[in-house]
This record gives C-alpha cells, sequence and structure tokens, in this order.
C-alpha cells in the first residue's frame, strides 16, 4: 500500500461522521424559501432590488441618445411621445436659432470621396450626386 491511499483509509470514518453530523443538522433545521425574505434579509433584498433597478436605469439613460437618434433633449422628448412636435432625427436650426440651410452654410461642407480603382471611378459617398441635385435645385 503506498502512503497515499492510508491517508485516505484513514480519513474515511471521519469524513462519513462529518457528512453524518451535517445531514442531522439541515434536517433539524431545515431552509424555506420564505426564510430569504425575512426581516433579517430585508436589506439585502432592497438593495439587491436597488442595484437591478438603477442599473437598468442607468443603461438606458446612456443609450437615451442612440435610441432617440438625437442629443437634443427637447427633440428626446418629442421623439419619446413625451412632449409635442415633429418626430425627427434632423438637425434644423444652427446654434443661434437660424435656420439650417444643409449642405450650403455653416462648415457644412461635401467633402470629396471619389477615387479611381483600376480605372474605374467611384464616387464612395454619393457626394457628387448629391452636389448636383443641390445645383440644380432637386434637393
Amino acid at each position: 500500500m503506498t502512503q497515499e491511499s492510508v491517508s485516505v483509509a484513514a480519513r474515511q470514518p471521519t469524513l462519513a461522521a462529518t457528512t453524518a453530523a451535517v445531514s442531522a443538522l439541515v434536517a433539524a433545521n431545515p431552509a424555506f424559501a420564505g426564510d430569504l425574505f425575512g426581516p433579517e434579509y430585508a436589506g439585502a433584498v432592497t438593495g439587491a432590488g436597488a442595484v437591478v433597478l438603477l442599473g437598468t436605469g442607468a443603461v438606458a439613460a446612456l443609450l437615451l441618445p442612440i435610441i432617440t437618434g438625437t442629443l437634443n433633449p427637447v427633440q428626446m422628448a418629442i421623439n419619446l411621445g413625451i412632449a409635442e412636435g415633429e418626430v425627427s432625427n434632423e438637425r434644423k436650426f444652427k446654434r443661434n436659432g437660424e435656420p439650417m440651410e444643409h449642405g450650403t452654410k455653416f462648415g457644412h461642407k461635401w467633402y470629396n470621396t471619389d477615387a479611381y480603382c483600376n480605372g474605374k471611378y467611384i464616387d464612395f459617398a454619393g457626394t457628387k450626386k448629391t452636389e448636383g441635385a443641390q445645383s440644380t435645385g432637386k434637393l
């Protein structure tokens, strides 16, 4: 016999006695589901519930600009149906309150994104088409 098998054989009676003692203790004091919500655990249950609710609220608040499609709080309220107004994610006014004229003023510049690949012209973002439509007044 090896040293290892002797120590395992010597521990088996102790393990059996410990298992019997724990089984007797559990049988004498069974755990019920109601014990988890008793008065001594009220703080833990309330704290866990608050973490779940506040965590969900924080994630929703962080994602609100993506959900509503705008950073403007007034437009967020309109897009969510809280306030009256036109539902949109377009920016209609400059920071000073003047109306936006897209593609013409206030630094709104169409950058040239076209390229030539293997001798073929590629207009990546459609800027040439947009500029053409703006110059003819169709946009």
